[in-house]
């Protein structure tokens, strides 16, 4: 009875351990194609949060770099299962963080490969308002999703440029694209 015991529980461990394995992986691959500190333009910045959750039912790395309390950038890459999972992940993301302002597309960045699915807007600039400004910028790639959240404020000398930040997305893209075939499910092709 007592071996019976023990044999489930080594059964139950190499199973858990299995499992680990894999989100291992999947971890490894989203930090792999998440935004670095050395991506970042000028200097001061620092990692204010990294959280590992969940994200509209696929696995999701978040990072957040601040260089001012009004100056920015948070990045969640997400992996999912299959690509039809991504495509609703994708729409459920968009319904969240697009309908929380009034944004509007006011610069010119999209990623290089055409049949990216993306989005990139920025808050409409109230006038009169004092700072402040959120630019939101999604795109699926197969069975990935990058989500950068940038938050600027023009009063602000730690304040990021467009084109600061279209090199920024550029980099991602590019990290996308590199790394992307690693992450697509088997049975797929490219």
């Amino acid at each position: 009875n007592k071996i019976k015991i023990l044999v489930a529980i080594i059964f139950i461990l190499i199973i858990s351990s299995c499992r680990t394995s894999r989100f291992s992986e999947h971890q490894a691959q989203l930090v792999q194609y998440s935004l670095k500190k050395s991506d970042l333009p000028g200097f001061g910045w620092r990692v204010e949060v990294e959280s590992w959750e969940p994200a509209y039912g696929g696995e999701s790395y978040g990072i957040v770099y601040i260089r001012d309390k009004l100056v920015f950038i948070n990045h969640d890459v997400a992996i999912y299962s299959s690509e039809d999972q991504a495509k609703q992940a994708y729409k459920e993301w968009e319904n969240d963080w697009f309908t929380i302002a009034k944004f509007q597309a006011i610069t010119s960045f999209s990623p290089s490969n055409a049949n990216d699915i993306f989005r990139y807007e920025c808050e409409q600039k109230e006038s009169g308002a004092p700072f402040g400004r959120l630019c939101i910028y999604l795109q699926r790639k197969n069975n990935l999703i990058s989500f950068v959240k940038i938050s600027l404020d023009e009063n602000s000398k730690d304040n990021l440029t467009f084109d600061e930040i279209n090199n920024i997305l550029g980099i991602l893209d590019k990290r996308l694209n590199e790394v992307v075939l690693d992450a697509k499910p088997e049975g797929n092709t490219p």
